[in-house]
């Protein structure tokens, strides 16, 4: 029980991570990630949560 709390604390903190870290970029270095080629915003959103179209 105590490694599946670790693990979600672990997790939780990652989700968190990379919101801070998506919201701390400007415009251009959001559309240079969105043109990286073969890009899926659905893929993105699922693993990392962030609609990359949200706060345009």
């Amino acid at each position: 029980m105590l490694l599946l709390c670790r693990y979600l604390l672990l997790v939780s903190q990652w989700y968190i991570s990379i919101k801070e870290w998506w919201k701390s970029l400007d415009l251009h270095e959001r559309n240079i990630i969105k043109n990286i080629p073969n890009f899926d915003e659905d893929k993105f959103k699922l693993i990392t949560g962030i609609d990359v179209n949200e706060d345009e």
